[in-house]
Formats: structure tokens, C-alpha cells, sequence
């Protein structure tokens, strides 16, 4: 009896400590569980990743063809660009909004060859750019804040590593759910954005952690950048694929990334580039605490700095602006540029004029002094001389508030002067940041100028409304409402065809039934008015009128309704006319024209390109050579090809050498 007693306690005892481990072991799990179903990575402070290095980038560019139509038969620039070596992830601090690491390259090893004899040079900068730190705060869900490098650091090695640290940054959702596995999420790219698709794998063990996310990114960029700005930054089209696997414990196992973008400057190609990237993690160390310490206050210091920026920042105007003056100035100032205006209007150096027009821009610009100093040459100045010319482009291209003042009170001084005035006001219509200053000038000169003069402050206040609709439509309908009333009370053609133009450049929706009013005017030339304006205004009821038009007696207003169309997509009906058109109008002018027309609509009506290469048979040279023209120019936008994956251009992205030609 005893001893059953004593056996069935001895049971009872293992069942109750099986139990109990039972309750822990749930216990746990259920914690493991929670804890991981946020994607939270768990820096530790003093941890050092160190990853196999290698990038490898080249370049094909074409800058003459910007200048000329037979530039991009010339010998090409080609960039090559190879490195290698170990690249130190360092997390310095943790809290809970994130972490703050440093990056740097050990022993960097690189190749920079672009047939250049600052090649050497330029390869000594980026080696020494990389073996500096750089610092980061890193979000909890693993976006990359804030970078800021040394400043001993070139732009050159900066922009490097900002590419590089883009290519590694994981991103995470606010709360995946483990048993969902896998998630999208939209990061920013350098010039666009992509989408990325993270896989979880969970309880997967390893010398730096547990649980591991696989994850496959893809990239495809369609960037347009503004036109308006006397620095056009060009257009890119990209594609570019990673894949990898990143550990939750914060440190990126292994990447390789490819990337390929084509770049347009309007429908130019003047650079094709790719490259590819591998990081493979290799080692794991321990920073020792008194250099932790110390790397902390460094990357504290930096990331407080004016040098610390978003990780994806795209240049703004005010930017690309800032440097391209820059460089244009060199090391000028106010006085010798004094000079060499003196100089190169003693010497009747025309050809000199828009370069040093650039220069007083760049002055202007950086010295808002300079802006009043050289006011009294620009409203003294012969409205012939070489002076008016350089300082009247100047104050244009500087574009700031104080110069557009200048420009708009000397335009009023001078709004009489035939040729005077009317520069001026031109100038002022191309200004992508109008002041309210502006307005009331173009006004003044349109009512009181001589008379080209005022003609052209009209139109130039039709393009200062179309520049600010949607930013203040107040000014904006003020000034579409002024040119509709002058419209409808306007009593010559001439007077009628201005204003209609300007209301076309301001390409307002609400101006539709003014321009309207004007399709059956007795006059061709208000009726080609009509057809111009509309070019720009979306609606079924421009594409009516531009339609009828297309099929006016007159053939000046229908080369002008082909042209219209020629700037958007006209309906099926519209297409119809236009095809006819092209193969049977009387006149090869307007032949010619629905050539331009026809083939930009190519992309909503795929019989296009056949029935243009048909019209290469037409009797007339001019409308041949219309055809030959459009056949021969390259990719539109909407037809530009996407890069091939860069991977395979390059043969995959194993075993990339810095040394591989």
C-alpha cells in the first residue's frame, strides 16, 4: 500500500513538472510569437557586420548629341566604374524609434577609367570617400531616415554611398503577421519609386540570428523632370531588380542588386548606364565601448548637421538651380564681370553674349546687391546694344524675386520704346515663378506699350496663367477673366487672334466657350486662332471644333487644326479626318502637318505607323520628308523600351571583379 502511495506520488510529481514545463514552454512561445509579429530588428549596440564588397558600374554617354543632330554619331564617353572590398555596418545607438549606424569601406579597392587624365585622381578621391564614416538613423521599420557624411567627403564618395546604403535598405510594415508571410511595401527610389515584396522565413537559426526575411525587389523608374528652367535636368527611364536575405537581428545577410536606366534629354538618348552590386555578410564583431562611445557623439554630430538629408532626395529646382549657377560663375564677381561686359561690347562680340548672359544670371542669383546695381545699364541701356541684350536675359534666367522687380519696372519705363519693351515682356512670359509684380507689369505694358509690345505682354499673361494654375488659381482666373473680356470686346482681327492666342496659352478649361465663340469667325486668321488655342484644353468640345476646323476651306486653319492635334490625343472620330487628311488634302502643307499629327497617335491607334510609312509615297517632297523626319526620331515616352536586366548584360553578378574590363 505504501509503496503504491509512494508511486503514485511519484507520478503525480512528473505529470505536474511535465505541466509546468508545458506552461512555460507555451508560455514562451506565445512571447516568441508577439515579439516577432512585428517586424522590429533588434540592433545591439557595439555589433559590427562586416560584408564582402563589389559594385560594378558603367556608363555610355553622349553630351554632343544635346548639341547637334550629328553629336550622337561621335565617339561616345564611357565610364567605368569598379569596387571592392569590406564594407563595416556599426549600430552606435538603439531606442525604441529606431537606431543610429555608421557605414564605412575597409581597404576599398578602385577602378574609375574614363579615357581622362584626372582618372587617377578621381579614383585616390572615392578611396579615401569611403574609408570616412558615415552616419545614419535607421527607423524601427527599417528605413533610412537621415544620412550624413564626413566632411571630408566628396560629393563624389556621399552620392556613392547614398546609392549603395539605397540598394540595402530594408523595409518593413508597421505589423506583418508571421502567418501571413509575405507583404508589399512602396519604398522611394533615388529618381522614382518601387515596390518591394518581403518574404518572412520564420525559426530559421544561424550564427547572426534567428529568422530571416527573403525579399525581391523591382525598380521601374519613369522620371520627367520640368522643362521650363534654364538648367533642364534630363528624363530617365529605369528598371533595376534585387534579391536577398535580410536577418531581423538588423543585419542584411547577402544582396544582389542590378540596375540599368536610360537617360532622355526631350527625345534624345544621351547616357545609358548599369550596374550591379553584391554584399554577402561574411563576418560578425564587437566594437569595443569606448570607440562606441565615441563613433555615438561623431554620428550624433553629423546627423544634427545641415549635412544630413533624407536617404532618397530628389534635387529640387531651387537645387539643381543653386549648382548649375555654381559652376557657371566659376570664380567671377561683380567687377569682372564689368569687365568683360565692357570688353565684349568694345569688341562687338556677339557670340559671347549668352554665355555671359549666364554669368550675370549666376551673379544675380548669388548677390541680390548686384540685381539693383545693374538695374540703371538695363533701363539705359540702347535697346540695340549688347549691354540690353546680356542684362535682359539675365535678369530672366536668374528668375529671383528682386530681379523679376527689376525686369518688370524697367518694362514699364520702357513699355514705348519699339523693341524695348516687347524683349522685356517675352522674357517675362517664360518665368516658371511669377511674382504678383510681374502681373501688373504685363498688364501696364499691354494696355499703354507700343504696339508689339503690347501684343506680346498679352500673350506673355496667358503663359503667367497657365504656369500658375493650380498653384494660385486666384490670379490665375483673375487674369484668364481679364483676356476673355478683352476678347469679347475686341472690334479688329488682330486684337481677336491676340487674344485668343493668350487664352490658348494659358490652356484654361473654363475658357472653352470664349474661344468657341470665335470657330466661325469670317476672318481665317482668328479661325487659325481658334484652332491654336485649343491645342491644350481638354475636352470633347475642343476636339469637336478642332475636328470641323481640320476640314475649313482655308488651309492656313487647317495646317493650324493639324497642329493642334499634333500636342494631344484625338478622338476616334478626329482620327478619321485626320487620316484623310494626310493622304487627300489639296494642300502638302496641311499633308505634311497630319503626318506630325498622325504618327504622335500612334500609341491609341496601332494603324497609325502604317498609314504615315504610306504617305512616304506622297507626290510632294515636303511631305516625304515629313514622313522621313518622324520615322527616323527616336522612342517616344510611351514607346521607349525598358533596359534589358543589367544582369544579364553584364553576365550575372557573380564573381564580379573590380579588375574585369
Amino acid at each position: 500500500m505504501w509503496r503504491s502511495t509512494a508511486l503514485s506520488s511519484s507520478v503525480r510529481l512528473a505529470i505536474a513538472g511535465l505541466a509546468i514545463l508545458a506552461v512555460i514552454a507555451g508560455a514562451a512561445a506565445f512571447v516568441m510569437l508577439s515579439c516577432s509579429a512585428r517586424i522590429h530588428p533588434r540592433w545591439e549596440v557595439g555589433h559590427q557586420a562586416l560584408y564582402r564588397f563589389v559594385y560594378r558600374g558603367e556608363g555610355v554617354y553622349q553630351p554632343a548629341a544635346l548639341f547637334s543632330a550629328n553629336g550622337s554619331m561621335r565617339p561616345p564617353q564611357r565610364v567605368y566604374t569598379a569596387v571592392a572590398g569590406t564594407l563595416v555596418e556599426t549600430t552606435v545607438a538603439q531606442d525604441a524609434t529606431g537606431a543610429t549606424v555608421v557605414w564605412n569601406v575597409v581597404d576599398p579597392q578602385v577602378r574609375y577609367i574614363a579615357g581622362s587624365s584626372v582618372d587617377s585622381i578621381l579614383a585616390a578621391q572615392l578611396r579615401s570617400d569611403l574609408e570616412l564614416p558615415y552616419a545614419t538613423r535607421i527607423a524601427s521599420d527599417g528605413r533610412i531616415r537621415l544620412v550624413a557624411g564626413s566632411p571630408d567627403a566628396s560629393q563624389l564618395g556621399v552620392q556613392f554611398m547614398r546609392t549603395v546604403l539605397g540598394r540595402i535598405q530594408f523595409v518593413a510594415p508597421d505589423s506583418p503577421s508571421l502567418f501571413g508571410r509575405s507583404w508589399m511595401v512602396a519604398e522611394p527610389d533615388t529618381d522614382g519609386s518601387r515596390m518591394s515584396t518581403y518574404t518572412l522565413s520564420r525559426w530559421l537559426s544561424g550564427p547572426f540570428g534567428a529568422a530571416t526575411a527573403d525579399f525581391a525587389r523591382s525598380t521601374n523608374l519613369t522620371v520627367t523632370f520640368p522643362t521650363a528652367s534654364p538648367f533642364h535636368r534630363p528624363d530617365i527611364l529605369g528598371a533595376g531588380e534585387d534579391r536577398g536575405m535580410w536577418r531581423l537581428g538588423g543585419s542584411v545577410d547577402s544582396l544582389v542588386s542590378t540596375d540599368a536606366r536610360n537617360t532622355y534629354y526631350g527625345s534624345t538618348l544621351i547616357a545609358r548606364s548599369q550596374s550591379a552590386l553584391e554584399i554577402e555578410l561574411e563576418a560578425s564583431a564587437t566594437l569595443d565601448p569606448t570607440k562606441v562611445a565615441a563613433s555615438r557623439a561623431y554620428a550624433q554630430q553629423r546627423l544634427a548637421s545641415t549635412a544630413a538629408t533624407g536617404l532618397h532626395v530628389e534635387p529640387s529646382d531651387a537645387d539643381v538651380a543653386r549648382s548649375a549657377f555654381t559652376n557657371v560663375l566659376g570664380s567671377d564677381d561683380e567687377r569682372s564681370l564689368s569687365e568683360r561686359l565692357i570688353d565684349t561690347t568694345r569688341r562687338k562680340a556677339n557670340a559671347d553674349t549668352a554665355t555671359l548672359a549666364q554669368k550675370f544670371a549666376a551673379l544675380f542669383y548669388f548677390h541680390p546687391h548686384a540685381v539693383a546695381d545693374f538695374a540703371p545699364v538695363l533701363r539705359r541701356a540702347r535697346s540695340d546694344s549688347i549691354p540690353f541684350d546680356v542684362l535682359a536675359a539675365a535678369y530672366q534666367q536668374a528668375a529671383t524675386p528682386p530681379a523679376q522687380s527689376v525686369l518688370a519696372q524697367v518694362a514699364e519705363v520702357r513699355a514705348r520704346e519699339p523693341h524695348a519693351g516687347e524683349s522685356l515682356v517675352i522674357g517675362m512670359g517664360f518665368l516658371r515663378h511669377p511674382i504678383p509684380r510681374v502681373d501688373r507689369a504685363l498688364e501696364f505694358v499691354s494696355d499703354h506699350g507700343e504696339p508689339d509690345a503690347a501684343d506680346s505682354a498679352q500673350l506673355a499673361l496667358g503663359s503667367v496663367a497657365g504656369v500658375l494654375a493650380g498653384v494660385d488659381d486666384g490670379r490665375a482666373d483673375a487674369i484668364v477673366t481679364r483676356i476673355q473680356a478683352r476678347l469679347l470686346t475686341a472690334r479688329e482681327d488682330d486684337t481677336r487672334r491676340t487674344e485668343l492666342l493668350a487664352l490658348g496659352n494659358a490652356h484654361a478649361l473654363g475658357s472653352l466657350q470664349a474661344i468657341l465663340t470665335f470657330a466661325s469667325d469670317p476672318s481665317s486668321d482668328v479661325r487659325a486662332a481658334v484652332a491654336t488655342a485649343l491645342r491644350d484644353i481638354e475636352s470633347p468640345g475642343a476636339d469637336d471644333a478642332l475636328r470641323a476646323l481640320l476640314q475649313d476651306p482655308q488651309a492656313d486653319v487647317r495646317v493650324a487644326a493639324a497642329s493642334a492635334f499634333e500636342r494631344r490625343i484625338p478622338s476616334l472620330q478626329s482620327f478619321a479626318v485626320l487620316m484623310v487628311a494626310m493622304h487627300q488634302d489639296q494642300s502638302a502643307d496641311v499633308r505634311a502637318q497630319a503626318v506630325s499629327a498622325v504618327w504622335n497617335a500612334r500609341a491609341a491607334f496601332p494603324q497609325a505607323e502604317a498609314a504615315v510609312r504610306a504617305a512616304g509615297n506622297d507626290p510632294d517632297r515636303g511631305v516625304r520628308s515629313a514622313v522621313e523626319f518622324v520615322l527616323a526620331a527616336p522612342a517616344g515616352p510611351e514607346e521607349r523600351p525598358v533596359p534589358p536586366d543589367v544582369g544579364t548584360v553584364l553576365g550575372g553578378s557573380k564573381g564580379l571583379s573590380p579588375d574585369a574590363p
